[in-house]
């Protein structure tokens, strides 16, 4: 059975702007904190006697959209997400110009209601423990990378101190591939 009831959820860092579409047209909002307790709060409101039927769509921004996405799918919503662009695009469509997180969210429900896109697979906790690891790497990584062109303009009153902070980074990096590698 096709969902009836069409959630777009406007991400961001700290909040979660939610715009459910009823069978009807009409809409519901709410405004959750991106957290644990937000997404309890969120499952709540998705399970009330109304709504049993509920595509979830999210646009992919950075990592806050990814605790959010496995959690209702964890709970077995189906989940979207779907490339922002994609948002953006449907927006200039319907010649939407007002750009609020409401809109967006509201925008994002009436997308998943006329595209049905497919539903996004959730991580298991191995990939999930392996994205976090490959991800802290590329910041080591980048990291290392600045200290380096720093040591090579460096004055001498700090170029000890950049030195050992570049040997702490060495070690770190190697010890997150063994990890990497033995995941």
């Amino acid at each position: 059975m096709m969902p009836t009831f069409y959630l777009g959820i406007d991400v961001a860092k700290a909040k979660l702007d939610c715009a459910l579409r009823l069978p009807n047209g009409k809409f519901r909002t709410k405004v959750i904190a991106n957290s644990q307790d937000g997404f309890a709060t969120l499952v709540t409101w998705l399970t009330g006697p109304e709504a049993r039927n509920v595509h979830v769509c999210m646009e992919a921004t950075g990592v806050y959209w990814e605790d959010v996405a496995q959690c209702l799918a964890t709970q077995g919503f189906t989940v979207s997400v779907i490339n922002p662009a994609q948002i953006k695009a449907y927006a200039a469509s319907r010649l939407t110009r007002t750009k609020t997180d409401a809109v967006d969210a509201r925008l994002i429900a009436e997308f998943c209601a006329e595209r049905h896109p497919p539903p996004w697979q959730a991580r298991s906790e191995a990939e999930i423990a392996l994205r976090a690891l490959v991800l802290r790497l590329d910041a080591l990584q980048a990291l290392r990378t600045q200290e380096s062109n720093r040591l090579e303009v460096a004055r001498d009153a700090v170029r000890t101190n950049i030195q050992e902070h570049l040997n702490w980074l060495d070690q770190q990096i190697k010890s997150l591939i063994k990890t990497i590698n033995e995941h």
